[in-house]
């Protein structure tokens, strides 16, 4: 197959924003190269793989010097074309053989379809019918709907009807705000005050769940001085940002990708119901990362990745899908070595390995991002060697830890320290919601896990799991971490677990606060020091809530203790 680098030498003329009018700007497309490699060619309907469009598109930040663009309507629902429908005993692989072997072990195979229309519920706004999507996890399809609304059109008043014929009883809302529904005549209604996700548990269960991704209308403003491109539906390959203060539009639609590869000072847009569909990367020229990997597997370079880069923003509301690619074949974004990434907006379903890692990047922020799977070492959110870092407004539901903080490279010296997690809602299915979680090379202060919510947290199958934990594996101190106002809907195991693991030999964990938790059950708090020098005390419970009643002494919060603990006060 053929790798192709496309430089044009005929400029295209786009209009970008710049201060208080419009400036035309001529640029070369050679700023950005696309590497191909189908060996079919696109239908008459598709771009060419071997151009981007240079389509006029007016961006403009003054009305009264130029006629502004449209803006997009209101919408009812972003709906993604490759969604398909699936019933009967389509459906029922999909739930479960798709999962699980024969033998009822968890699998982690490729599969063709990662979304799917859902087949449990169909929800109406104030403004029409939603569309409505599903997409595996480890216990089933997880329908979701997505809305996209200015800000004064909020309330939205939403109406969720069964499809399949289940009577809905009752429900429960678990997300960014409280809200108490109401259900009447087979129906489930309330309004969603504020932008936000909101998961609805219905007749008492957490199997056939649906998210509501509620968002705030954003307009798409070229930043002032980029070369604008704009990529249709269709097959592109390798895509290289090659020059900064680029800025790409994918339009609507769904386009296949082999892998996209940033720089500093560019900027990625997904226009409403663009679809990312990343391609097998078996029988392809590019060269693996690694061949075998520690589990046997080949792993290419991240879907979306830079390293040593600065300034990059992804914004948008795309559905990206790994699905299609084998175990470990790729992560789903990483990001080395940067610093002031802003991401928001977006859905990584089913990455095949980390989903997103930020390592060794610094003054960075990920905001209104959803992550689903079922796959092994599908981590979510997972904040590595990086300092200044805020994941906030993001929903995790996967195979593997969901919202972490870890420290891998011992060839540094300095803490990582000052990271936030805010409003975030977790369903860790096989492992761990939120904390500081086994790699801990170094020293971590100041991380705060604040408004969060855990929907369920069924893992049990080690003593090293949990919906908030600090679990240490190195001889480092971990210290000044804070989990404030936390719900934990379920939890099969503990709700809170502090472990210095037997390897940790020497670590330290120090200062840690637990404020305004709320434990649904009796399940025991762990305090395990099984290192031989490790250092466990000076831990804090403020305001700790178990079955709807205040916990008034150590008695009262039910722990489970393991070696040398130090002191533990509650208030």
């Amino acid at each position: 197959m053929k790798r192709l680098l496309f430089l044009f030498a005929i400029t295209s003329t786009l209009l970008c924003s710049c201060g208080t009018g419009q400036r035309h700007i001529s640029i070369s497309e050679e700023s950005i190269s696309e590497s191909t490699k189908s060996d079919t060619p696109p239908s008459s309907s598709e771009e060419s793989e071997s151009s981007f469009s240079s389509e006029m598109i007016s961006i403009s930040q003054d009305t009264s010097t130029s006629s502004s663009p449209k803006e997009d309507p209101y919408m009812v629902s972003i709906p993604f074309a490759g969604a398909a429908a699936i019933s009967g005993a389509a459906l029922t692989a999909y739930n479960t053989t798709d999962i699980k072997d024969s033998s009822g072990n968890w699998v982690n195979s490729a599969h063709d379809n990662g979304l799917i229309i859902s087949p449990y519920y169909s929800v109406r706004s104030q403004k029409g019918v939603a569309s409505v999507f599903a997409t595996r996890t480890t216990y089933g399809a997880h329908s979701f709907t997505l809305f996209n609304a200015d800000r004064t059109e909020y309330p939205l008043t939403l109406d969720i009807s069964s499809k399949n014929g289940k009577t809905l009883r009752s429900a429960k809302i678990i997300g960014t705000e409280e809200i108490n529904p109401t259900v009447s005549d087979g129906k489930i209604s309330f309004s969603i005050l504020k932008p936000g996700n909101y998961t609805i548990l219905v007749n008492g269960k957490i199997d056939e769940a649906l998210t509501i991704f509620a968002y705030e209308h954003e307009s798409f403003v070229c930043p002032q001085g980029y070369s604008l491109v704009e990529k249709k539906p269709g097959d592109h390959g390798t895509i290289r940002f090659n020059q900064e203060k680029t800025a790409m539009v994918f339009k609507k639609g769904v386009h296949r990708i082999d892998r996209i590869e940033l720089c500093s000072n560019t900027m990625i847009y997904f226009e409403d119901g663009a679809q990312i569909e990343a391609k097998n990367a078996n029988g392809s020229s590019e060269t693996p990362l690694l061949n075998p990997d520690w589990a046997g597997m080949t792993r290419y370079q991240a879907l979306l990745y830079a390293k040593n880069a600065h300034n990059i923003k992804i914004h948008g509301h795309a559905f990206i899908d790994l699905t299609k690619l084998d175990w470990h074949m790729r992560l789903g974004a990483y990001f080395e070595g940067c610093s002031h990434l802003d991401f928001d907006g977006f859905i990584l379903n089913n990455s095949p390995e980390w989903t997103m890692h930020l390592m060794h990047c610094d003054n960075s922020s990920v905001s209104n991002c959803a992550i689903f799977g079922y796959r092994q070492n599908s981590d979510g959110f997972a904040v590595v060697d990086s300092n200044d870092v805020t994941i906030s407004d993001c929903f995790a539901r996967s195979g593997d830890d969901l919202f972490e903080v870890k420290t891998m490279d011992s060839n540094l010296s300095n803490v990582v320290q000052n990271i936030r997690f805010e409003r975030c809602v977790g369903w860790p299915d096989k492992c761990r919601g939120f904390g500081i979680i086994h790699e801990t090379a170094r020293d971590i202060k100041n991380v705060t896990f604040s408004n969060i919510k855990v929907v369920n947290a069924p893992a049990d199958w080690m003593d090293a799991l949990g919906a908030l934990v600090v679990i240490v594996a190195g001889n480092s101190t971990i210290s000044g971490i804070r989990f404030e106002n936390v719900s934990i809907n379920s939890c099969s195991f503990y709700p809170i677990n502090l472990t210095l693991a037997e390897e940790s030999n020497s670590g330290t964990i120090n200062d840690i606060t637990f404020s305004h938790i709320a434990i649904p059950n009796n399940n025991a708090i762990r305090l395990n020091n099984a290192a031989a020098k490790g250092k466990l005390g000076n831990i804090h419970f403020d305001n700790i809530i178990r079955n709807e009643k205040k916990v008034t002494n150590q008695n009262e919060l039910i722990l489970s203790k393991n070696g040398i603990l130090g002191t533990l006060d509650v208030k």
